[in-house]
């Protein structure tokens, strides 16, 4: 698990991945706005409408996740810890969720 990183999901639509990741990473940065700090890289995935942001210390995500309420560009957004050795899949076939590790 990387204790540096959070999702970030029900993200706003925005008109690029990168204007995306500019906004994201911008509300993150912000201490003001998120309780964030300095961000390492963010990953948008415009089709989820969520992104993984990695900050360069943990604390600054400790401090992010435990901000009750997030909002970005007017949308309020669902931030959680993120885990990296696990990975969710819906196979649309047959309706189940699986978790890969």
């Amino acid at each position: 698990m990387s204790r540096q990183s959070i999702v970030v999901s029900g993200l706003p639509d925005f008109p690029t991945e990168e204007t995306a990741e500019d906004k994201i990473t911008l509300y993150f940065q912000s201490r003001a706005q998120s309780s964030g700090g300095d961000v390492r890289n963010v990953k948008v995935n415009t089709e989820r409408r969520q992104a993984v942001v990695t900050f360069l210390e943990e604390s600054v995500a400790q401090s992010v996740l435990a901000q009750p309420v997030h909002t970005l560009n007017n949308t309020r957004v669902h931030v959680e810890p993120y885990i990296a050795d696990c990975a969710v899949r819906v196979d649309p076939g047959k309706n189940l969720l699986s978790i890969m590790s």
